[in-house]
């Protein structure tokens, strides 16, 4: 339902068909068509209008003849044509721009940074960019801004940076100016001391003013901040349509957009980190727009994990952790500095502060953190000086002065598990080590890489960390109540950092050369020259040895090479014979483990649609056994695959006509076609009447192909053509496709599709289903029949698979051809029909007919012996081959069905042994067996049974061969 509403000059007036409040611009002199499934992009005729900045290069900015230009005109341009909404752009100074934005005369804002004063009447987009803002100085050494006391600083005016240094440098002398060149002109005449701006923003000023190299920008990174799109509140539909459609922009579109602008330093679209970590959904993305900054407590010396170092910076392992996170997240992580640990725990547990990047989870901080998944592990260790190199555990420290950080999960751990230590606490290890070395400590137990840290740069070289504790110490980061939001953000963030990132990271900071008890390293130094030695002397004497011997042993080898050589090839031939061997055990054996539960399920549906059912209960059994019988199609693929790969699929060569198959395939298929699709066919007139080849396989190719388009294409057509591709003497080679309108394939999923066990996409196995079997098995069986298969595809346009294959051909005609293809279709139908419902076809001459049933499975004996009983034959059964025979010699029967695996005597064994008896030598032996490899079929039909009827049982074709044997 379709309705079309005329919405007049109203800011806030509310679609009845969304139930969204559309922005004022939008809906003013437009008529709006909105579907019910809310298609809020299509719905848009009139172009948005958005605000931009008229002097921002490179970012916006008016050309000479006033058209607007820069990196985010071009971005919102295509953003307009990838989501085929219209856009206009509306330039002017950035007061303006934010003016009618609040009056709501433009519909958002082409890209700002988020603040906590815009926060409270405007809603952000997820990330569109990302600008590094910095501090320039003018021909001086650049200083930092806390070193500045209360000097001058320019920055633009009304901007995000003179939000950030009023909130963080209050005693700054802050100027505002409306204009850069006037800023610039500033500091190079000496008014102001510094300026702070976007760095692509004020280089572009410095190249248009020909200044570019004038200034000296300050290593210290001002702040890094993502831009987002600003709409005003009251529109969040609006709001999601703007998500989607940036989601929607090829990353490669976006690369060479920012190349072009920026391409001396290019700031986002290097990965996609830009729209955050790729794994985000959109609800996390959405979430991190207004959380963008916060506020993180460090350890202030726990060297190499973090510490803040003397110039005030926050550094060590956990830092380089935080600042990967920090960065692929576009947010801001700032250390708070100048406490001890138990001020920063104290604050944290107050909710001051939101993360602790270095953290061991325990029950009593979980009272007031969450905590992400541990990103690196150490043990706790036990260090002492020389004079203690007795100490093994922890149990040899009862009674003994251990050092223990303060606050830590160490004491607690102690404290809970060893009250016999007497624990004294310190504030860090490095007071820890001094204590020990003055005889004050007895040990110290704390986080081996913190140990082995201190102790490498200490003075200390007669303390050695001696033994290990039993605990180790996860760190993982800890995130305040209130942001639990945030953990599955940093665990999926941190899980992108690879394991070779990680190892550098903790390298660079951990070279361990902790001493372990004894120092062996003296020890090794004075001993290698000695072992080397003699090491040498070993090494002569065996090579003068070895040349003795070589003159001895040379006639011995060439004499025994020839019978080595014979005795290599002949155990290269038995290794051969006993591989393939193994390969037949094993196909064999999973068939059968396979295909004896498939039975059971599949005859117990079959069973229960026999019986008196309602219309809700036909349904589940009808859905139970299509569900059957697409896992058997599933167990088929697999073990056809592992024939051909263990090269134990033969192909048949037997004369066919192409229209039979086709006919069989366009029936299969229609009855299953419930969607808006035509099906066409259209085979060559320089196609031979008859062929010769594998017409089951051929089928089986087609029909995947078939299925994967219906699979594929909810409306349109599917087209199957068949061509003549070359001909010679003997045979022919044959083009077929099949070609749909479906939702087509870029380029990587193609290169993917062939593949075993792979799709073109992970996401087209939870929305389509499928293994990716099917199309590997083609691929399989094109090449066995000397062709090849391809795949042409658009996305959004279709597929077109093609597939090549090698056949022999005759002039002789099967019999009448379209009297052959009508009694092919209607045989198929029959059989369709078969599988539709559960109506069991009745064979009268089969009535009173007495069966002899051989089976060690209870289930299937049952199923067996009742699908006969149904259709009026009279069983008895036997559970192995040696009941079977005791019970021929004691009644008569007019057919036995013999199961092949059976403990006691197995259906072949028992099969010798009927024939051998005279009455029985005629008597219709069908065996019925999961056992379907060609191997099995041929040696039931070797050792004297009539037929071989695979498990699980096709119950029209069981009683068909019956009736055809004792009917």
């Amino acid at each position: 339902m379709k309705c079309t509403i005329l919405i007049i000059a109203v800011i806030s007036f509310t679609l009845m068909v969304s139930g969204e409040t559309i922005s004022a611009d939008i809906v003013e002199n437009n008529i709006l068509t909105v579907e019910e499934n809310g298609d809020y992009a299509a719905s848009i005729t009139t172009p948005l209008k958005i605000s931009i900045m008229q002097e921002n290069p490179p970012l916006s900015m008016l050309m000479p003849d006033g058209q607007p230009t820069g990196l985010y005109v071009e971005f919102w341009q295509l953003w307009s044509k990838v989501n085929h909404v219209p856009v206009s752009f509306e330039p002017s100074s950035f007061i303006n721009n934010l003016k009618a934005l609040k009056e709501r005369k433009v519909d958002f804002h082409a890209g700002l940074f988020v603040n906590d004063e815009r926060l409270t009447w405007a809603d952000f987009s997820v990330p569109i960019h990302r600008v590094t803002s910095g501090v320039f100085f003018s021909n001086q050494k650049p200083l930092q801004l806390k070193e500045l006391g209360n000097r001058k600083i320019g920055v633009q005016k009304g901007s995000h940076q003179s939000y950030q240094l009023a909130a963080n440098f209050p005693n700054l002398n802050i100027l505002e100016y409306e204009d850069a060149v006037v800023m610039i002109t500033a500091l190079l005449e000496h008014d102001i001391e510094a300026l702070v701006s976007e760095i692509p923003y004020l280089n572009a000023e410095l190249g248009r003013m020909g200044l570019r190299g004038t200034l000296t920008l300050s290593e210290e990174s001002f702040s890094t901040n993502s831009v987002h799109a600003l709409i005003p509140k009251g529109n969040p539909k609006f709001v999601e349509m703007i998500n989607d459609g940036i989601r929607n922009i090829p990353v490669s579109m976006l690369t060479d957009l920012e190349k072009k602008w920026l391409p001396q330093g290019p700031f986002y679209y290097q990965n996609r980190s830009l729209v955050s970590v790729s794994s985000l959904s959109a609800m996390e993305q959405d979430w991190l727009i207004p959380h963008s900054n916060f506020i993180l407590g460090v350890a202030p010396s726990l060297p190499p994990f973090e510490e803040i170092n003397s110039e005030g910076k926050y550094i060590g392992i956990s830092s380089d952790f935080a600042s990967i996170v920090a960065d692929k997240l576009s947010i801001k992580m700032l250390p708070l500095t100048g406490l001890t640990w138990p001020e920063v725990m104290k604050k944290a547990e107050s909710g001051q502060i939101d993360i602790l990047p270095a953290v061991v989870k325990t029950k009593k901080r979980e009272v007031f953190l969450s905590f992400t998944k541990p990103y690196y592990s150490f043990p706790l260790v036990i260090a002492t000086n020389s004079n203690h190199y007795s100490i093994e555990s922890l149990d040899d420290l009862d009674y003994r002065k251990v050092g223990v950080g303060k606050s830590t999960p160490a004491e607690e751990l102690l404290r809970l598990n060893h009250p016999k230590l007497k624990i004294i606490t310190i504030e860090n290890v490095n007071e820890g080590l001094t204590r020990l070395n003055n005889g004050e400590l007895d040990a110290v137990v704390h986080n081996f890489g913190v140990i082995s840290y201190a102790i490498n740069r200490s003075n200390y070289s007669n303390i050695k960390v001696v033994a290990q504790t039993p605990y180790t110490l996860d760190i993982s980061m800890g995130v305040r109540k209130g942001l639990e939001p945030l953990i599955p953000i940093l665990n999926k963030t941190l899980s992108t950092i690879d394991s070779k990132k990680r190892t550098s990271i903790i390298n660079s900071w951990l070279t361990v050369k902790a001493n372990l008890g004894i120092d062996y390293t003296t020890i090794l130094w004075w001993s290698l020259p000695i072992v080397s030695v003699f090491l040498i002397i070993i090494w002569l004497v065996t090579r003068a040895n070895q040349r003795m011997q070589f003159e001895i042993t040379e006639r011995s080898r060439v004499e025994q090479s020839l019978e080595l050589a014979m005795e290599q090839a002949n155990i290269a031939k038995e290794q051969a014979v006993s591989a393939n061997k193994a390969k037949d055990t094993f196909l064999a054996n999973m068939s059968h483990e396979i295909r004896t539960p498939m039975n059971a399920v599949m005859g117990m549906s079959h069973l229960l649609g026999l019986s008196k059912l309602d219309q809700e209960q036909k349904n589940y059994v009808k859905v139970l056994d299509n569900s059957a019988s697409n896992l058997l199609l599933l167990i088929d693929g697999i073990l056809d695959l592992s024939k051909i790969e263990a090269g134990k699929l033969d192909l048949e060569i037997v004369p066919f006509t192409m229209h039979s198959i086709l006919d069989n395939i366009i029936v299969q298929t229609e009855l299953s076609l419930n969607k808006e699709i035509k099906l066409s066919q259209n085979i060559s007139e320089q196609v031979p009447a008859t062929l010769l080849g594998d017409p089951l396989r051929i089928g089986q190719i087609l029909l995947n192909l078939v299925s994967n388009a219906v699979k594929f294409t909810e409306q349109g057509e599917i087209n199957i053509s068949i061509d003549l591709s070359d001909k010679t003497p003997d045979s022919v080679i044959l083009q077929f496709s099949v070609s749909d309108t479906g939702i087509g394939m870029t380029a990587e999923q193609m290169e993917r599709l062939f593949t075993v066990y792979s799709q073109a996409d992970s996401s087209t196995t939870r929305k389509y289903g499928g293994t990716g079997l099917g199309l590997s098995i083609c691929r399989k069986l094109c090449e066995k029949m000397n062709g090849q298969i391809w795949v042409d595809s658009e996305v959004g346009v279709g597929s077109i698979f093609h597939c090549t294959v090698s056949f022999g051909y005759s002039e002789l005609e099967i019999g009448n051809e379209k009297s052959s293809q009508n009694k092919d279709s209607k045989l198929l139908s029959e059989n369709l029909s078969d599988g539709q419902s559960n109506k069991q076809k009745y064979f009268p001459s089969l009535a009173k007919k007495k069966v002899l049933v051989v089976d060690d499975n209870h289930i299937n004996l049952s199923i067996a012996s009742k699908i006969l009983t149904k259709a009026g034959i009279l069983i008895e059964t036997a559970n192995n081959g040696k009941v079977a025979i005791e019970k021929l010699q004691e009644n008569n029967f007019d057919a036995v069905l013999m199961d092949i695996q059976m403990p006691e005597m197995d259906g072949y064994t028992a099969t010798r042994q009927i024939r051998k008896i005279k009455r029985y030598q005629d008597l219709p032996i069908i065996a019925l067996s999961a056992n379907m490899m060609s191997q099995d079929v041929n040696k039931s039909l070797e050792i004297g049974m009539n037929a071989h009827i695979g498990k699980p049982i096709n119950v029209q074709h069981l009683l068909a061969t019956l009736a055809k044997l004792i009917g």
